[in-house]
């Protein structure tokens, strides 16, 4: 059985791709694993290994081109995915198509309702949900994914507000829905935090942050708390963000710039709070389920973010962290003084919470057992 993961972008921002690939390839049922996407010089991960084949759509220097892909880069690597797309169609040897883009899904059901292929189609939606405000092409695939919806096999969903907004408005997708948490691995013991009563605390956001987050509340609350909590950004900044940084609070705030994946643990080491702040703008942020959240907890750093839906539905144990109305710079400062109080002995209830109900070693392998037994039965 052959495994193919395809992309019009790429894979490595979703750490959870990389562990269902590698757990893909541990599995002695499956042959081979090809994954196409877009290569950049630097990934954040490396999806190397044994029985994998990279196709590359097309090769960009850094993550700024990559992000800023020219007229030319797109034509060519849509032309490409789709000839790969009519190939991977086209044969009749037992297979897993997977993507987590709905414009490559919709192409990839097409083609099977054209070429009768017995494939399992598997859409992972990470983040995009209501696609009636994004671009036009999202528009278009997502009712093409709906009517041709018999030719889906399973559809992969963060959260639960985000699996029942799914089933409300494309009824005939209800029955292909399965939940699976935007985690990660487990890490080794969670290392004891030692701090004196002259220590700040330590809070860390990771990840891109502009003015469509809390981030000015966070940063003004961490003013107001004079020098008693120190906060870590890591990733890119908006430049008015970082203006406000500059004149209100250099004191207090570090900012560091976008690492790979891998080179995270530094800041997880010595991080007391974990930080989300998505705002509630539209129905992605509201329905968030954000791979940063598995991460803290994977280290037993309790989170403090807003009260969105989708947050809420995740926290189901106070150990978790706190959610306030970000808005509320007395409620922000009372839940950081609150999770300041975390010992380690609740750190490590957390990590351990973690680890056996939430890892992706726990939830990931049922689903390889799920899209294999559905390969095998199509034949």
């Amino acid at each position: 059985m052959r495994f193919y993961a395809a992309n019009e972008s790429a894979f490595w921002g979703y750490p959870l791709c990389k562990i269902l690939f590698e757990q893909i390839r541990r599995d002695t049922r499956i042959e081979s694993l090809e994954i196409i996407q877009i290569m950049v010089e630097k990934p954040t991960c490396d999806l190397s290994g044994a029985k994998t084949k990279i196709v590359a759509l097309e090769d960009v220097s850094d993550l700024k081109e990559f992000q800023h892909q020219n007229v030319w880069i797109k034509l060519r690597k849509h032309v490409r995915l789709f000839s790969k797309l009519v190939l991977i169609m086209l044969s009749r040897k037992r297979s897993i198509f997977y993507t987590t883009t709905v414009r490559t899904v919709a192409v990839a059901t097409i083609l099977k309702l054209l070429f009768r292929s017995p494939h399992v189609v598997c859409f992972h939606n990470f983040e995009s949900i209501d696609f009636s405000a994004g671009p036009f092409a999202d528009r278009i695939a997502s009712r093409i994914v709906a009517r041709l919806s018999n030719k889906l096999n399973i559809i992969l969903v963060p959260e639960q507000n985000r699996l029942d907004y799914i089933a409300t408005t494309f009824p005939k997708l209800k029955s292909k829905l399965v939940l699976l948490p935007n985690t990660t691995c487990s890490h080794s013991e969670t290392k004891d935090v030692v701090r004196t009563a002259d220590d700040p605390l330590v809070l860390l956001h990771v990840g891109s942050i502009g003015e469509s987050t809390y981030a000015m509340q966070i940063i003004d609350a961490v003013v107001a708390m004079q020098g008693k909590v120190r906060l870590i950004l890591v990733g890119l900044v908006s430049p008015r963000i970082q203006n406000h940084i500059r004149e209100n609070a250099k004191d207090y705030v570090t900012e560091n710039p976008q690492v790979p994946h891998s080179e995270l643990n530094q800041f997880y080491r010595n991080c007391d709070v974990g930080l989300v702040l998505y705002r509630p703008d539209s129905l992605n942020t509201r329905l968030a389920a954000p791979n940063k959240l598995y991460e803290f907890w994977s280290h037993g750093i309790p989170v403090l973010g807003p009260t969105l839906p989708g947050l809420e539905s995740q926290f189901t144990q106070p150990e978790m962290g706190i959610l306030v109305d970000m808005e509320s710079p007395s409620e922000i400062i009372k839940a950081i003084h609150a999770l300041g109080l975390s010992s380690n002995d609740e750190k490590r209830k957390l990590k351990s919470l973690f680890d056996k109900q939430l890892s992706a070693e726990v939830l990931v392998n049922p689903l390889v057992d799920q899209l294999i037994s559905d390969a095998e039965s199509k034949f």
